[in-house]
């Protein structure tokens, strides 16, 4: 996640943020993926395993830019100066897809 500034990584809601397609008819919102640790502009969040496996059984989410958004409602995260981020749904810039192979 991109912010136009440093966020106060404490009071990002990781449970708010939302996975959705492009009409929003397949959405998923995170559950149990992992808090970034350092205040930073750019945060980078570590799906769980579950979040993932939940993400990938999802028909036409987050297999390109074209059908992964980001949604993240007011107040999910706040800066320094107590200002707090105000609800925005936008279009994922990259997406790495799963190539590893599943194994015995």
């Amino acid at each position: 996640l991109t912010f136009s500034e440093i966020v106060n990584v404490s009071t990002l809601q990781v449970n708010a943020i939302t996975l959705q397609n492009s009409n929003n008819f397949v959405n998923y919102t995170l559950q149990t993926s992992l808090q970034p640790t350092t205040s930073a502009a750019v945060l980078s969040i570590s799906l769980s395993i579950t979040d993932g496996d939940a993400i990938k059984l999802a028909p036409g989410l987050a297999t390109s830019i074209n059908n992964t958004y980001i949604y993240m409602p007011n107040a999910s995260v706040i800066d320094f100066s107590k200002n707090a981020f105000i609800e925005q749904t936008l279009q994922a810039a990259l997406v790495i897809p799963d190539t590893i192979p599943p194994v015995i």
